[in-house]
């Protein structure tokens, strides 16, 4: 969608999510290109404690 030249606002339409998350993205991809736009995961803390993630 960057590539194609489409604004901040009709990304974000079609994606369903923010304006501002699209302007993070379109700048991280500026500033790293793809590797900016990957995925650093989960930003929440885990739900199960330590020992239950052990069990699991």
């Amino acid at each position: 969608m960057f590539a194609a030249g489409l604004g901040n606002a009709e990304v974000a339409k079609q994606l369903r999510v923010s304006v501002r998350s699209v302007q993070r993205w379109r700048r991280a991809s500026q500033e790293t290109g793809d590797t900016g736009l990957r995925s650093k995961g989960s930003a929440a803390r885990p739900k199960l404690s330590e020992e239950l993630f052990a069990m699991l």
